[in-house]
């Protein structure tokens, strides 16, 4: 996709030749009016979805919000630009009259909506939100568009409302872009390379074209938490978190990657934008790269002063043996973690700290409930004797109950004891474990995970344990209970 210009602006961005013309705009909250504007620039640099810039400000103004940069030419006397989306602040220093200021498309600011929704529209309702009116997607008909996002009845929760863009590309390598003037264009890496003819051939001055090729293999987790795989079983794992079971793994498993960028110092045009197929020849040398990602330089020192860099998208870069971006802050949530070890609550599923904490969230942890001595004490010899107690501050489901028993001279199948676990509100009968078929003079340990109730709540209050007398047994020992329960 390219990007639509003035003709005038694109015949001249074409021919190469041009007076360049930039200007930087401090923007009020409504982001339509400038509080201040000079085209007195020192240097920038413009990414995807973040920009740098550095310009003369002697009154260092502080009444904006987002600030936005307009590029372009000089064309029969008259500027004629495009203008960025605009940028919220993430660093704003001050220093002998030049103001640098870092920001980002979307602010670090909490966010939270539905995520039960499609991925259409969860990138609709976030990018409106922000104020991003005008949405494009590289592939209006894709089938991922109609996907659900995220398991039925969860919401989405950002700390920080930037790290969506990464979320996006770690469950379905989806990426975003500026398309300017509060636009954002996403695109979803696809197996299929673009014909020939799509490239566009433009002379580098050099061209590093020592990439290596990645493949992945992908797993996730459906609405019945059943784990899905596809790909080679024995490339890297990227973990694609939750993916409803009706939709299928992204088709595109391998990635081009280089250590540094593969072309600098290339006139710009801005017609062009990332993810677009482009091809670069030096010195009898043809590079095609694609999906590409473009870095727009301004800087006094270099030659040309406005300058592209580029280089092959790192697609799967924020998974396990991939590189942390230089908006690593954003993508905390996705670090790449060593899985070599993991034998116990991980698995070499979870590639990164986010699939990891999903892991831990979703595993029962049990928990055990302490007993205190209650009114009686072993040796146990009255019938309905009450040993122990405990109190329920909290919902918990009971999971397994365990004793050690000692029944002194009698104990058979007419001389026993009945040890129950009750409520205390109640006097419901929640589990009873006998000791009719336990040796006589012998210690032993008795469990059970069978329960008449499966739970409670702190309505409850707490339980007991009451010790019953059938027929006449001898003095019953009872060591302290175990309960192990599950928090609700």
């Amino acid at each position: 996709m390219t990007r639509a210009l003035d003709g005038a602006l694109l015949a001249a961005m074409n021919s190469g030749i041009f007076t360049p013309y930039f200007k930087v705009q401090l923007m009020d909250s409504n982001r339509t009016s400038v509080m201040y504007s000079t085209t007195d620039v020192l240097e920038f640099e413009i990414n995807s979805l973040s920009a740098k810039i550095s310009f003369h400000d002697p009154t260092y103004h502080m009444d904006f919000k987002t600030f936005r940069i307009q590029r372009g030419c000089w064309i029969a006397g008259a500027a004629n630009v495009i203008t960025t989306s605009c940028f919220w602040p993430r660093v704003d220093r001050h220093y002998k009259r030049i103001r640098t200021l870092e920001g980002h498309l979307f602010p670090d600011k909490s966010y939270t909506t539905a995520g039960d929704v499609t991925y259409h529209q969860i990138i609709d309702t976030i990018c409106d939100y922000y104020h991003f009116h005008t949405v494009t997607f590289e592939d209006p008909a894709a089938a991922w568009l109609s996907y659900q996002f995220l398991p039925t009845g969860s919401t989405m929760n950002l700390k920080d409302a930037s790290s969506f863009f990464t979320l996006l590309r770690q469950k379905y390598l989806i990426f975003g872009t500026d398309l300017g003037a509060d636009a954002l264009y996403f695109f979803q890496a696809k197996n299929t390379t673009p014909a020939e003819a799509a490239y566009t051939h433009t002379v580098a001055k050099e061209i590093h074209s020592n990439a290596s090729l990645n493949e992945k293999s992908f797993v996730s987790k459906d609405e019945s938490n059943v784990v899905h795989t596809s790909g080679t079983a024995t490339n890297p794992v990227h973990n694609l978190g939750w993916l409803h079971s009706t939709a299928s793994h992204p088709a595109r498993t391998w990635s081009l990657t280089t250590p540094e960028w593969v072309v600098k110092g290339i006139v710009p045009n801005l017609k062009y934008l990332d993810f677009d197929p482009m091809a670069f020849i030096y010195d009898l040398v043809d590079l095609n790269v694609w999906p590409i990602v473009l870095k727009e330089v301004y800087n006094k020192s270099l030659a040309p002063s406005w300058q592209w860099w580029g280089k092959f998208l790192d697609i799967f870069g924020n998974t396990e043996g991939g590189s942390i971006s230089e908006s690593a802050y954003v993508a905390a949530p996705f670090t790449p973690l060593n899985v070599s070890l993991f034998n116990g609550i991980l698995s070499d599923h979870d590639t990164n700290l986010q699939s990891a904490m999903d892991t831990i969230d979703d595993h029962n942890h049990f928990y055990w409930l302490p007993f205190q001595t209650y009114t009686s004490h072993s040796p146990i010899s009255v019938d309905d004797s009450l040993p122990y107690s405990a109190a329920i501050d909290r919902a918990i489901t009971y999971v397994k109950f365990t004793m050690v028993l000692f029944v002194a001279t009698t104990n058979d199948g007419s001389n026993y004891w009945e040890i129950r676990l009750k409520v205390i509100t109640t006097n419901a009968l929640i589990e009873m474990i006998d000791t009719s078929a336990i040796a006589v003079n012998t210690t032993v340990q008795v469990s059970s995970t069978s329960f008449d109730i499966a739970g409670h709540n702190a309505s409850n209050l707490g339980l007991l344990i009451g010790c019953i007398k059938v027929g006449s047994p001898g003095n019953l020992y009872i060591y302290s209970p175990v309960l192990f329960v599950t928090i609700d």
